[in-house]
Order: structure tokens, then C-alpha cells, then sequence
């Protein structure tokens, strides 16, 4: 179950956190994979047996090149794991500037569109790419609104590259993570009260999720977007509640 023997992956945001754990996973499932990182990762990625890419996922140019090098060192592409982003922008409305905005545009959504539009050209069929949305794009939280804005319309993005991607055996479905253990996340006492299952989610768990999608079993998962968030969105944990009370 789950093989990923003779399939060729992609993963950006990889010297870290869940792209990171996400490499190390594909890897342990057979596939080869081409690691990514505006950071250079190629020491990590050498101890794994991967093969590394320079990438800034905001520039066009970076994007295409970093596909195009799965196709020259092992002739396909099969899986895109489109991790790689930046935290939020805190600010609130009134406070909002352009260069926030365009920046979490650029990186955290650019980003997929670039991700997805060169993946799809090189991709033969049984291809799957698997967007990084977040938790913020269903519940979001006071201060980042330029944050929850652009991962909500990633996952407008993989419905719409579903329906134009799924004739050419291409499937296309996004993660939102509620808060995980990464440089990039948040730990601390009020994400974990904020769970059901009162911790943070592990970067593992993620690349788990990714592993699924990534693999024929979920042959017929598409244009979905999974939320993994320990339970967050089922309601309100009496701990919160208390807080909120507490403060207000």
C-alpha cells in the first residue's frame, strides 16, 4: 500500500519542517526526489539520497527550472508537493499595506500557480500535485487577513486545476494544516488548548497526508482539500472558551 516505487516527486520548502519530513517520507516509500529550498539544503538532502534545487518559488524563471530538473535527472515527473511559504503578515485591516499583501501573494500563492502550471506540463499520467493551503483559510484569526486571503484562494486554485487538470490523469488536492511543529509554526499554549486532541500537529503527520495523496491509492481524491487540523473546525474546546471569557 501507499508505493511510490518508480514515481519522481518535488518538494518545495523541503530544508525544513513538512517539506522536510515530507522528502524523507516519499524517499522511504521508493520514489526519487528532488528537493527544494530558497535556503541551501543540499548537505540534508545528500544524507537522505536526494537530489537538491535552489528555488525561490516566487520567481517564474526559479519555478520552471526547478521541474525541468527532475525531467533531466530522471526523465518524469509524477508527485509536486507545493510546500514551500512564508509565515503571516500580522497586521490588521485598517493597518494594511500593499507590500504585505503582495508579498504574501507572490510567495504563498504565485508560488502554487507557478508550481502547478510547470508540473502540469511535464507530468505524465497518474500525476499528483498537492498544494499547501492552511487552516486560516476556513477559520482564520484576528491580524491575518493577507494570510488567510491568499491560502483561501490556493484552495480555489486546486478546485479549478482539478477540474482543468483530471482529462490528462493529473489529480490535484491541497493539505490545511492547523498550527504544526516547525520553524515556520507557532507552539505554545493557546494553539494546543485550541485542539481537541491538546498539542500541535508534527510535521510527520503531515507528510503522511502527503504520502496518501501522493500515491495511487487516492486515485479517486480530487479537488479536495483536506483539513488536518486534530479537530479544531468541529467547535469551540471549553479551554479557549475560558480564555476568551477570561480576557474579555
Amino acid at each position: 500500500m501507499f508505493s511510490l516505487e518508480g514515481k519522481v516527486a518535488v518538494v518545495t520548502g523541503a530544508a525544513s519542517g513538512i517539506g522536510y519530513a515530507t522528502a524523507k517520507r516519499l524517499l522511504a516509500a521508493g520514489a526519487k526526489v528532488v528537493m527544494s529550498d530558497l535556503a541551501d539544503a543540499a548537505d540534508k538532502a545528500e544524507e537522505l539520497g536526494a537530489t537538491f534545487q535552489q528555488c525561490d518559488v516566487s520567481k517564474e524563471d526559479s519555478v520552471t527550472a526547478l521541474m525541468q530538473r527532475a525531467i533531466d535527472d530522471f526523465a518524469q515527473l509524477n508527485i509536486l508537493a507545493n510546500i514551500a511559504g512564508i509565515p503571516p503578515s500580522i497586521e490588521t485591516i485598517e493597518d494594511a499595506t500593499a507590500d504585505a499583501y503582495a508579498k504574501q501573494f507572490n510567495v504563498n500563492f504565485m508560488s502554487q500557480v507557478f508550481g502547478m502550471r510547470e508540473a502540469a506540463k511535464r507530468m505524465v499520467e497518474r500525476g499528483s500535485i498537492i498544494n499547501f493551503a492552511s487552516l486560516a483559510a476556513h477559520r482564520s484569526t484576528a491580524g491575518v487577513a493577507s494570510y488567510a486571503a491568499v491560502k483561501a484562494a490556493t484552495v480555489a486554485l486546486t478546485r479549478s486545476g482539478a477540474l482543468e487538470l483530471g482529462s490528462k490523469g493529473i489529480r490535484v488536492n491541497a493539505i490545511s494544516p492547523s498550527t504544526t511543529r516547525t520553524p515556520m509554526g507557532y507552539p505554545g499554549k493557546f494553539p494546543e488548548l485550541s485542539a481537541p486532541m491538546n498539542r500541535i500537529a508534527e510535521p510527520e503527520e503531515m507528510a503522511a497526508i502527503v504520502h496518501f495523496l501522493a500515491s495511487d491509492d487516492a486515485s479517486w481524491v480530487n479537488g479536495q482539500t483536506l483539513i488536518a487540523d486534530g479537530g479544531m473546525t468541529s467547535g469551540v474546546m471549553p479551554a479557549v472558551a475560558q480564555i476568551v471569557n477570561e480576557s474579555a
